[in-house]
This record gives structure tokens, sequence and C-alpha cells, in this order.
């Protein structure tokens, strides 16, 4: 009797921590499906943010710059010279990054803030373990292509085990239609001047 009461109370613990293993393993996939959903999200607004600043002309400087300030939620760490601290309100938040990104677009990284993240160092350190942000931006007569990529994201951000197998993991393309040839001169910003 008492025998029998053990192997249930042994069956019991066993077939709990088999059910916690199993909805663990299901609430970090999703957890994980959400993350990359949010990176592909970020992706397509900072490519959207490319191709309409090399719709409007700017050089490919400013592109990248734009494509980048779109994706600063998911570049990774942030390894800039002035750190935001804490805020007391949403607002507070919402005009400091703005401010942020103003100095970005307008100084590049020797702004006030030399604003850097851990996924913008493509051109510097390249390799194919790092993971990296980047920007591609085509135009013909009539279109513009811009494709953000993410690659070698890492598999959990939160507690960085291990880089990805998967090289490209959040990528989104956009396409509009180039309106800089139209009506742009070349002032330093712009890129394009239009036949005379």
């Amino acid at each position: 009797m008492e025998k029998s009461w053990r192997r249930q109370k042994g069956s019991t613990i066993l077939e709990t921590m088999l059910c916690i293993a199993i909805l663990m393993m299901v609430f970090f996939g999703l957890i994980q499906i959400f993350n990359f959903a949010i990176a592909n999200m970020i992706c397509e607004y900072s490519a959207f943010y490319a191709a309409k600043s090399h719709a409007l002309g700017y050089t490919p400087a400013i592109t990248r710059r734009a494509a980048r300030t779109a994706a600063m939620a998911a570049s990774g760490r942030d390894y800039s010279a002035v750190k935001l601290g804490p805020y007391t309100s949403h607002r507070e938040m919402r005009e400091k990054l703005s401010e942020r990104a103003r100095d970005y677009m307008q100084f590049d990284r020797a702004g006030v803030y030399r604003i850097n993240y851990e996924y913008w160092t493509e051109q510097e350190l390249g390799g194919t373990e790092t993971p990296f942000l980047a920007a591609h931006v085509s135009s013909s007569e009539k279109t513009v292509n811009a494709a953000v990529t993410i690659y070698n994201k890492p598999m959990f951000d939160f507690l960085r085990l291990r880089r990805s197998n998967a090289g490209r993991i959040s990528s989104s393309r956009v396409e509009m239609i180039n309106h800089a040839r139209n009506y742009l001169r070349s002032d330093g910003y712009h890129a394009y001047t239009p036949n005379e």
C-alpha cells in the first residue's frame, strides 16, 4: 500500500516537471517569435525611411542615417558616449530620444551624444559573427528600393546566449516612387540636380 503511494507521488512529480518544461519551451518560443516580429516591423519602418530619404534626393550618408535612426529600437546595446538615464515621464523620454535622433541626423556620430549602437558597426568591423544592421538603397528613374536587414541577431537578446546561424534574421524591403530627379538641386544634403 505504501509502496504504490510512493510510486504515485514520484510519477506526479515527474509529470509536473515534464509539463512545466513543455510550458516553458512554449513560453520562451513565443517570446522569441514576438522578438523577431518586432524586429521585422522595425526593419520595415527603417526601410521606409531609407527609401523616403533617398526618394527625396538625400545623399547616401543621410539615407543611411535615416535608416539607422528609424531602427534604433532594434539596434542592440547603446554604446553612445552620453547615456540617457531614468525618465520621470513618458513625455520626457520622447523628448530626449527625439533630441538624440536629431543630433545623429545632423552630426552623425560626432554630435553631442556620440550616438552608437551595437549593430551599427558593419563598416568598421565586418566579419561573419558580428551582428549588424545593413541598409541598402537602389533607385531607377521611376522607383526607389530600400532593404534593411539585421544579420546575426542573437537568438535571445535578454540572455545573449548565442548568435543565430541563420545570418539574415530580420529583413524588409520597400519600394516607392522616385521624386528626387523631378525637382531637387545639389546643396550638400541632396544628391541630385535636375537637368536644366
